[in-house]
């Protein structure tokens, strides 16, 4: 399995990671968001709920474009 490690330094990010171990789960930047897991899994415990949450926050940062 490849997941990344949290280094100490969240380079303005919003990061969501395992302390033991260091492993990220999960990323968000001004303009994104990722995560290093399956959250529409049905085994995903709030799996919809991770999912809508990403959606509603990235929707809010989105300025529609005129179309020409």
């Amino acid at each position: 399995t490849f997941a990344g490690k949290f280094d100490g330094d969240d380079h303005g990010l919003d990061i969501s990671y395992d302390e033991p171990t260091g492993e990220i789960h999960a990323l968000r930047g001004r303009h994104f968001a990722g995560v290093q897991f399956h959250p529409e899994s049905i085994l995903t415990t709030n799996g919809f709920r991770i999912v809508r949450d990403i959606l509603e926050g990235l929707s809010q940062k989105i300025t529609p474009q005129p179309r020409s």
